[in-house]
């Protein structure tokens, strides 16, 4: 497993070792992802079995144009270019029909395929070098935290011979997944928060958006126990004094806790691991109106 800086050369190595079937970690403006051919599914298939990712839980396309999203999609209501234009490339996936090109292995079964053009300079180049879109889920082991920093990926997989490169873009500005938005031809549903927010969307989109309630998997990060380190993690209203305990609130709002936030949340759980028991996380109001971070927290507490 190389670790590769970002210059032209070594990009070009890396696309073409993508459409040899390798598995790339890519850098986003969200989370590290591990990146395959989406094109070719016993690329995408490796994917799955490094991760331990279940099969029934879909990946997201990643792609470097407006063009290409129309390319692998179909049916788009009418606001989706007014989605693209404003909000991409960005932490944004538009879930919408999919188009035949996309292969079942993508999308678990289901019609919908979500997609989007990432906020990444590097990554970006090394899609147009490719010529293909990239399957690319978080870049961790499943169920852990998600990558934000090329370490974190070393620690999950050390030197593994399953992961042909890692690129080496620092750590991510954002630091929690994208938005996902399930485009109807009416309405819009935010299948999982994150840093777009509902009223952002709202601003420029004139339909009704709501929040998802059902139970059925429609995209990452809906079904499972997610973003959790090896430690529990503890959803309570009071901190828990002793020094095997770390308590967190957000950007420490209360006394003798850590600042915790969208942006290092998944630092914080790892960095933890080796040096508390547990981490108690203190809920406030203004947590829980922070939607995309407190959804992260449940699902790690789950």
């Amino acid at each position: 497993m190389k670790i590769i800086d970002n210059f032209s050369s070594n990009l070009k190595e890396l696309a073409k070792s993508l459409v040899e079937g390798e598995l790339v970690v890519i850098p986003t403006e969200t989370v590290y992802g591990l990146a395959a051919n989406a094109l070719d599914v016993n690329a995408v298939k490796k994917i799955f079995s490094t991760k331990g990712r279940p099969q029934d839980n879909p990946l997201i396309l990643h792609t470097f144009s407006k063009n290409e999203i129309y390319k692998y999609t179909k049916n788009q209501p009418f606001y989706v270019e007014t989605l693209i234009n404003n909000f991409m490339p960005g932490a944004l996936t538009l879930v919408l029909d999919k188009s035949d090109i996309v292969p079942e292995i993508i999308t678990a079964g289901l019609t919908t395929v979500g997609i989007r053009i990432p906020n990444n300079k590097t990554t970006l180049e090394l899609l147009k070098l490719t010529g293909f879109p990239l399957a690319a889920p978080s870049a961790n082991k499943s169920g852990r935290p998600s990558p934000t920093r090329v370490q974190h990926i070393i620690d999950d997989y050390g030197d593994s011979n399953l992961i042909y490169g890692i690129i080496d873009d620092g750590d991510c500005k954002i630091g929690i997944e994208s938005t996902i938005l399930k485009c109807e031809e009416n309405q819009a549903i935010i299948l999982r928060p994150g840093n777009i927010s509902k009223k952002q969307l709202e601003d420029v989109i004139n339909v009704d958006i709501i929040d998802y309630k059902g139970d059925k998997l429609l995209a990452p990060g809906m079904k499972y126990k997610h973003y959790s380190p090896s430690i529990p993690v503890i959803l309570t209203d009071e901190i828990i004094l002793n020094e095997n305990t770390l308590n967190l609130s957000l950007n420490a709002e209360i006394d003798n806790t850590y600042p915790v936030n969208e942006n290092n949340l998944y630092s914080v759980f790892r960095d933890a691991e080796n040096k508390y028991n547990q981490i108690n996380i203190i809920k406030t109001d203004s947590l829980i109106n922070n939607t995309a971070l407190f959804n992260r927290i449940l699902r790690a507490v789950e």
